[in-house]
């Protein structure tokens, strides 16, 4: 079971890839639940019976949302939690750091996805929360380069290139 993250307002290729991860997850028999900002594109867009949190932090460092995820994380019990942007990371690892074990007694893994070609920020907090990452996923090897680079083992990086909906690019 997968709990993915996504705060951001708008609509972009992010939270279009998340939807269709989601979806995707979904389609193949997996649980996947989303956490979505409430005011959101994303969360408006989610479709009919997907399990749907709105949540999203006010600032990178809102211990006030950490400690509702962790709440969120210890009822639903995920065995992967997928942050697909940095205030995702940010509330998850926060989140993980409250003592966010299942009722199973063990933490879920934190996944991040990294889709833009901007080194990590050097300070203190990113680190930190980036540190608490079990595994990324780089749209592209150059990303993964650039994550190796600003110093997270390569052993924790894979490239996954993005899915499209081939039936939608058809249709077009």
């Amino acid at each position: 079971f997968s709990l993915h993250v996504d705060t951001a307002r708008t609509w972009r290729g992010g939270q279009n890839q998340v939807l269709l991860t989601v979806n995707g997850l979904r389609s193949i028999g997996e649980r996947a639940a989303l956490v979505a900002h409430p005011d959101g594109a994303l969360r408006q867009r989610a479709a009919e019976g997907l399990e749907l949190i709105p949540m999203a932090p006010r600032t990178e460092m809102d211990l006030t949302a950490a400690w509702r995820f962790s709440r969120v994380i210890k009822r639903l019990a995920p065995d992967v939690i997928h942050a697909h942007d940095p205030h995702g990371v940010a509330m998850a690892s926060l989140a993980l750091s409250l003592g966010s074990s299942t009722a199973q007694g063990h933490a879920p893994r934190l996944v991040a996805s990294r889709r833009v070609d901007f080194h990590l920020k050097g300070n203190s907090f990113s680190r930190w929360k980036y540190r608490q990452v079990d595994a990324f996923i780089a749209a592209s090897e150059a990303i993964r380069q650039m994550l190796v680079a600003d110093g997270v083992p390569a052993e924790r990086t894979v490239t996954v290139h993005e899915g499209i909906d081939v039936d939608h690019v058809t249709a077009a």
